[in-house]
């Protein structure tokens, strides 16, 4: 039973490092063009 409980435990977790992963790289690839963006928008 505890086996059979640990195992979706295992894969949800590991879903949620990837979305966390996956929504970090977007942020670090987005952030540069938006702080470009601001920039312009200052002038």
């Amino acid at each position: 039973m505890r086996n059979g409980l640990f195992i979706p435990a295992a894969v949800v977790r590991v879903a949620v490092g990837v979305l966390l992963a996956a929504a970090a790289a977007t942020a670090a690839a987005g952030a540069p063009s938006l702080v470009r963006y601001m920039r312009i928008r200052a002038m």
